[in-house]
């Protein structure tokens, strides 16, 4: 926490919105005055600036207990805490949502989850079986991005291999989901060479398919993290980089290369960073 805090910080404003937790202070998500803020946020940054979308990290809830939250909790009438904080996390992100929906119906909105969907449902507190299946009026996002860091072979002290590559992938293509929502696999780029105890995903994938077939919804995709953000290239600044894999295929203008980010509109398909190129794998696979 810094030494000292603004008066127009909403710690001195707003204090009845804030909760401390550890040395950081956040914003309640059981209180619908402090979600309506954040949902402000979003609708300003898409009706003041050229974006093509917006994308929320996993971080909602800072903590797991009871006493963060446990007046709203109490006054709601709930039973179950777990589930209330789910709604409100699921409403807070719809809202976000429709917000970006009523400022241009064709900006994308998404969230990168954690790949483990228990740690989602009970320590984030995000629904993301019901973002999936959502669509329509009753939509929540247009895509996610499960964080899947771990590569081939991983295994848990457990001795659990779950959430190696290999097994969690199919287990998220496995779920059901809306025709309209797409499912990207979100690679940890700033991994690359430190391990995690299984062969690094980069190794076993091969230039891109041959066919250039781009993210659209029902499908699933790659993206090399930490720059995380789905965008669309825009028609009034195409990218200049049509990138070649080894078998000379050209990928065309649907996979692009973050490095040049600041020239072009890109999506979250392609990285060049640390000199690795990440293919972007699509599959028509649906549950």
């Amino acid at each position: 926490m810094p030494p000292s805090i603004g008066e127009t910080n909403l710690m001195h404003t707003h204090p009845e919105w804030c909760c401390t937790v550890g040395e950081g202070v956040y914003l309640n998500p059981a209180i619908p005055e402090a979600a309506a803020y954040v949902v402000q946020g979003v609708a300003e940054l898409v009706e003041r600036y050229a974006v093509d979308g917006i994308h929320f990290d996993d971080y909602f809830y800072p903590t797991t207990e009871a006493s963060l939250d446990a007046a709203q909790f109490a006054a709601s009438g709930e039973k179950d805490l777990a589930s209330w904080r789910q709604q409100n996390v699921t409403s807070l992100v719809k809202a976000a949502h429709d917000a970006v929906k009523a400022a241009d119906p064709t900006l994308r909105f998404g969230v990168s989850p954690q790949g483990n969907p228990e740690n989602d449902l009970a320590t984030q507190y995000s629904d993301i079986y019901t973002w999936l299946t959502a669509s329509g009026a009753d939509a929540v996002v247009d895509y996610l991005c499960p964080q899947v860091y771990w590569g081939y072979g991983y295994q848990l002290q457990s001795g659990s291999t779950r959430f190696a590559f290999e097994n969690i992938v199919p287990e998220w293509l496995g779920m059901a989901r809306a025709g309209d929502v797409a499912l990207y696999f979100g690679l940890g780029a700033y991994r690359i060479g430190v391990g995690d105890g299984g062969e690094p995903v980069g190794h076993r994938f091969r230039a891109g398919p041959a066919d250039g077939r781009s993210a659209q919804p029902g499908r699933a995709g790659l993206g090399a993290l930490p720059v995380r953000f789905a965008l669309r290239p825009g028609p009034e600044r195409p990218c200049r980089r049509r990138m070649r894999g080894p078998d000379g295929t050209e990928w065309g203008n649907a996979l692009k290369c973050l490095v040049c980010r600041k020239k072009m509109r890109y999506t979250i398909s392609v990285s060049c960073l640390a000199k690795v190129h990440f293919s972007a794998i699509f599959e028509d696979k649906k549950p």
